[in-house]
């Protein structure tokens, strides 16, 4: 009797050892998620902002929000297990995420540089 309640021991403490892990990978999984979409949102920030004040310094932190992003991706993937097919859209994604910023910003200035400039209010003075 005593084997068989030391083995049913054994199976409840890896059973429970079990939920432990995947609790364990559900709080990362969500860690990793969040923090690449605060990220990614670091990313184009720093880079919109590197653009307008010209800074080169601003520029470097949004490589590294980038590089940040691209890590926690792939935490979160391997932390969900995901593979094959997901692997190529969280590759996708990293991507699309890397040209977006430039490719946007590109759009903005060339859509400012072909509208024409707002007209000047009348001069109240002059009636």
């Amino acid at each position: 009797m005593g084997a068989l309640a030391l083995w049913c021991d054994a199976r409840f403490a890896i059973g429970m050892a079990g939920k432990l892990v995947q609790a364990e990978q559900i709080l990362l999984g969500s860690a990793s998620a969040a923090l690449v979409v605060l990220s990614g949102a670091l990313y184009a920030l720093l880079f919109a902002f590197s653009r307008l004040r010209s800074s080169r310094a601003l520029l470097v932190l949004a490589a590294a929000a980038y590089l940040l992003l691209c890590l926690c991706a792939v935490v979160l993937t391997r932390a969900l297990g995901l593979e094959k097919f997901w692997v190529v859209v969280v590759t996708v994604m990293l991507i699309g995420y890397c040209l977006a910023p430039a490719a946007i910003w590109r759009l903005c200035v060339g859509t400012h540089e072909a509208s024409p400039p707002a007209s000047q209010p009348a001069n109240q003075g002059n009636r």
